[in-house]
C-alpha cells in the first residue's frame, strides 16, 4: 500500500529554492521531508497493533518476532526512488519494513481476520500537521542556507553569491 501526497503551489518557495546551489536545494528538501515523515511515522507507530504474547509470529528468515516489533521497529522512513523523467529531487516513504511484512495483514485484513486499519487513519489524521511541519522546516532550512551564503563562508570566497543583474 503506497500513499503519495503531492504538494503543488508554493511557487514563491520554489523560486527561492531554485536560487540555492543544487546541494543546498537537495539537503533542504531532504531535511524538510524527513521532518514531515517523522510526524506520520510517529502516529503510525502509536496506532500499530501489538499482538498478544501467546501468538507466535515469524519474520521472513524464520526467526520469532517479539510482541511490539511492528510498533517499535517495523514502521520505517525510507528514501524513495524518483522516476527518471521526474523533476523531483527527493522522495520519501513511510511504511512497513520487510522484516515486519505481516503488518499489512491487520491493515488490509485476511480471510481469517477482518481489517483493522492503522496506516491510513494515521495518514488521514496527521497529513495536515505533516504539511505544516514541512513548510516550517523548509523555511528554517532556507534561512539557515541564506546565512551560509551571506555569512563568513561567502566572504571567504568558498561560496560565491549570485550577482544581481
Amino acid at each position: 500500500m503506497q500513499l503519495d501526497y503531492k504538494i503543488e503551489g508554493l511557487k514563491e518557495l520554489d523560486e527561492v529554492l531554485k536560487k540555492l546551489p543544487a546541494k543546498m536545494q537537495a539537503s533542504s528538501q531532504r531535511n524538510s521531508l524527513r521532518a514531515a515523515a517523522r510526524v506520520i511515522q510517529k502516529e503510525m507507530k502509536n496506532k500499530a497493533p501489538v499482538r498478544s504474547r501467546d501468538a507466535v509470529v515469524y519474520d521472513s528468515r524464520g526467526n520469532i518476532r517479539e510482541p511490539g516489533f511492528l510498533k517499535n521497529k517495523g514502521i520505517i522512513i525510507t528514501r524513495g526512488r524518483t522516476p527518471g523523467n521526474s523533476k523531483e529531487l527527493y522522495r520519501i516513504r513511510v511504511g512497513i519494513s520487510r522484516e515486519a511484512f505481516y503488518g499489512m495483514f491487520p491493515e488490509l485484513g485476511t480471510r481469517h481476520q477482518p481489517a483493522q486499519p492503522y496506516l491510513r487513519p494515521a495518514w488521514e489524521e496527521k497529513k495536515e500537521e505533516a504539511l505544516a511541519t514541512l513548510v516550517k522546516k523548509l523555511a528554517a532550512e532556507l534561512q539557515k542556507n541564506a546565512k551560509k551564503l551571506t555569512g563568513p563562508l561567502a566572504k571567504s570566497g568558498l561560496v560565491r553569491r549570485q550577482r544581481r543583474k
